[in-house]
């Protein structure tokens, strides 16, 4: 289980998750596995900023023999670039429904890949999520599964600006997180269950902070927004550790936080 977010600023990009891993056991607690490996990556080449794009997952952590973060790093050094996130999703969705093993092409995964794509002469952000199963009304998880292994990939950003430049997309990004007192624009996934309720709380704290207390403002830099995004994932693991009391808790297990600085001049 996973705690992911990925925050859109009008200062960049901002990837974050958790480091623990788990497994099934016995009357529906989980099993430690592993807090060795991050959950997200940087990956050069890919889309049109001068540090590449930024890919996290949730989900199946294994491919083969392989932990995902290996194996998801060599699918980036292995891969030659491309200008577009679109391509590079689908190189890695392709390349996991070709190596994973059987029963791992029936777990649930899911890619968050954010960067910068070039639309005329302007950088602009763009949002990718790729996922092999869709979610569970009822249950709230991603538990109904595409047939036959296969992904949708969606660019859920962009598409929603319209004609929009990338300076108005900039202004857009900062008048959100102004309007909404301090909370940026997000995407999140993982066990959204168990970190849901805290990372609520944690946000209408901060709303008050900033509407209530002399001195409290938005953020207005890169270096903030990334510790935040870290916050939305400290904050629920140790939560976590002090309430949990079954087996290992689903979330958990250390923070890493990578970024991607607004980057919206012309080309060339």
């Amino acid at each position: 289980m996973t705690i992911l977010y990925s925050l859109y600023t009008g200062e960049g990009i901002v990837f974050a998750a958790d480091r623990l891993i788990t497994k099934a056991a016995a009357q529906g607690t989980r099993e430690f596995v592993s807090t060795n490996d991050p959950k997200v990556f940087r990956a050069p080449g890919v889309g049109a900023h001068n540090q590449g794009a930024l890919i996290s997952y949730f989900g199946q952590a294994y491919v083969g023999s392989q932990p995902m973060a290996v194996w998801l790093r060599n699918k980036i050094v292995g891969y030659p670039g491309s200008p577009t996130l679109q391509n590079f999703a689908q190189h890695v969705t392709d390349s996991f429904r070709a190596e994973a093993g059987p029963v791992q092409r029936k777990q649930m995964l899911g890619f968050h890949m954010g960067g910068y794509e070039l639309h005329g002469n302007q950088r602009k952000p763009v949002f990718y999520f790729a996922r092999n199963a869709e979610i569970n009304e009822v249950t709230g998880g991603y538990s109904l599964l595409h047939q036959d292994a296969s992904f949708d990939i969606d660019e859920q950003f962009l598409v929603n600006c319209g004609p929009a430049s990338s300076q108005q997309i900039r202004s857009m990004l900062r008048s959100a997180a102004k309007n909404n007192l301090g909370i940026p624009a997000w995407y999140r996934n993982g066990d959204v269950r168990a970190f849901a309720n805290v990372t609520g709380a944690l946000e209408a704290g901060i709303r008050g902070l900033v509407t209530q207390m002399p001195g409290y403002k938005v953020p207005n830099s890169l270096q903030k927004w990334a510790a935040l995004a870290g916050l939305f994932i400290s904050a629920p693991s140790a939560t976590a550790q002090i309430y949990f009391s079954k087996g290992t808790p689903s979330i958990g297990g250390g923070v890493d936080v990578i970024s991607l600085p607004w980057q919206d001049v012309p080309a060339g």
